[in-house]
């Protein structure tokens, strides 16, 4: 939990609007991810349920839309 608040932190300071992360909701959550849904935000992995986001700059993700896919280095397909 702390090095999830360090990194949150330090994030604030750069240009970063918002993150996007797969991992379980009710760890994510207490940090102030939502689900990515409701954002506009999909994930080509099949995984909505635990797929989050967090707006790290207030609306930085209001209008936008689509779907996610990560790095090939994160995939196995």
């Amino acid at each position: 939990i702390l090095s999830m608040n360090r990194g949150l932190e330090k994030s604030s300071h750069r240009s970063s609007a918002a993150f996007v992360v797969l991992g379980h909701p009710e760890y994510y959550h207490r940090f102030g991810f939502l689900r990515s849904l409701i954002f506009g935000i999909d994930s080509k992995y099949g995984v909505r349920g635990v797929f989050m986001a967090l707006e790290m700059r207030r609306e930085s993700l209001s209008g936008k839309f689509g779907t996610i896919k990560f790095y090939a280095a994160f995939s196995n397909a």
